[in-house]
């Protein structure tokens, strides 16, 4: 997976997705911070995964990934073709989920929750 603005820098800066937090809603949620949402793609010519590799950064804990997302564009049925042994992974993958193979902090929840909201489309 390549970060997608170092090939299309113009584009990653004109469509990139930030949220910000004024308050935390309580004691245990999600701190006050400014969060952009850095799009990953798979660099392959031969893949045909369709789907991307999201994370959640913050200003404030600058260098620090939140949350490390999956979440592909096609349809259930595409994703339950392609890997029929994971029932589960097409659910998953359209609606995004947190990736079990890289950085999550204590608040990748919360903000998984946050991502379906802004990012996916639930139509």
């Amino acid at each position: 997976m390549i970060p997608f603005h170092t090939r299309c820098e113009e584009v990653a800066r004109r469509e990139i997705r930030s949220f910000q937090i004024m308050t935390a809603p309580e004691p245990s949620g999600l701190p006050g911070d400014e969060y952009a949402i850095l799009e990953f793609y798979c660099d392959d010519p031969n893949c045909d995964c369709r789907r991307g590799f999201f994370q959640i950064i913050s200003k404030v804990r600058s260098g620090m990934v939140l949350a490390s997302i999956n979440f592909g564009w096609e349809s259930q049925e595409f994703y339950r073709k392609k890997m029929p042994y994971i029932p589960e992974a097409a659910r998953e993958i359209t609606e995004g989920s947190l990736d079990p193979l890289n950085q999550q902090s204590e608040f990748a929840h919360e903000l998984l929750e946050l991502f379906q909201q802004i990012v996916t489309d639930k139509t």
